[in-house]
């Protein structure tokens, strides 16, 4: 039924205008930061160094590396909500994000992930302690899995076309232990 005072379209204009949004929708996934996924208000290869300290304050600690970067570590009571620790590399030259790595507080369950992504495109093999790095690139995310557990453990977010490449996070390392919800 169509409401008092709206025009109606034809079948042509009608498929014209689902056309135009496909195309609107096909646009803004192209158009941004290669594929990079956002959190907490930050995307890599967009969000500049101001902008972090604006969302998430000033870090606990900055260590000089990777070359060529700065690492921004935020832990404790400067973690943000729902997180043990977060890092973030801003690269020197353009003073933007290039990569965050988020541990959240409590491990997440990894078969609603992969319903939501999918079959990661690059999968590792599980490393002694069951840990495997699931790379989704066009996404712009990685997911460190406990695969002995089938929880998420680690996740980070980059965009592919970095020239010095996000740091792969060591799948090496033990598994955090669960802290106490905030």
């Amino acid at each position: 039924m169509q409401p008092a005072g709206m025009p109606r379209l034809g079948r042509g204009a009608g498929r014209i205008l689902v056309a135009l949004l496909l195309l609107l929708g096909l646009w803004q996934v192209l158009s941004s930061p290669a594929f990079a996924e956002r959190w907490y208000g930050i995307t890599p290869g967009t969000t500049s160094r101001d902008e972090v300290r604006r969302l998430l304050g000033e870090p606990n600690r900055t260590l000089k590396e990777p070359p060529g970067a700065e690492s921004w570590i935020y832990e404790g009571e400067q973690a943000p909500f729902g997180t043990s620790g977060v890092g973030i590399i801003i690269r020197l030259d353009s003073g933007v994000v290039d990569y965050i790595e988020v541990e959240p507080l409590q491990h997440v369950a990894w078969l609603p992930l992969k319903e939501r992504y999918g079959e990661p495109e690059e999968k590792t093999t599980p490393n002694e302690a069951g840990l495997s790095i699931y790379r989704y690139r066009r996404r712009g995310l990685l997911i460190i899995v406990d695969t002995r557990r089938e929880v998420a453990v680690k996740f980070g977010f980059f965009r592919e076309t970095a020239p010095a490449g996000p740091p792969a996070p060591s799948a090496g390392s033990p598994p955090p232990s669960p802290a106490p919800t905030r």
